[in-house]
């Protein structure tokens, strides 16, 4: 209501630079997400990396280095993993998903916004 008196013409330009900015803001929140996606599985892998660490050091530590040894290193080695994991694929996921989705709107308000020019453009 606020642009009623504009031309079609000029309210499809202005819908395309609305569009152009929620575009840009979508894609701006959706990057510290992305970072998240990208960085958890390297989070999860120094994990498995200080885990394994320690175990060999209990292995240096002891003598007798038998499974109970090197248990808790390798057991802390695997959750680091698999929390990592845990993280990096629902936030893979959810990149994806409202990745696709805000560019499919983009599209959309785009193609409204042509249709608008070209439709008062007559």
């Amino acid at each position: 209501l606020k642009h009623s008196q504009q031309s079609a013409e000029a309210l499809g330009a202005l819908l395309s630079e609305e569009a152009k900015g929620l575009r840009w803001e979508a894609e701006h929140r959706l990057a510290a997400l992305g970072t998240i996606a990208n960085i958890a599985p390297f989070v999860g892998l120094f994990g498995t990396v200080v885990g394994v660490i320690r175990a060999f050091q209990a292995i240096a530590l002891k003598a007798s280095a038998g499974p109970s040894v090197v248990a808790s290193g390798i057991a802390e080695a695997l959750i680091s993993t698999a929390a990592g994991l845990f993280v990096a694929v629902p936030a893979v996921v959810a990149y994806n998903y409202f990745l696709k989705r805000a560019r499919k709107l983009s599209l959309e308000l785009d193609h409204i916004a042509t249709v608008l020019i070209y439709r008062g453009g007559k």
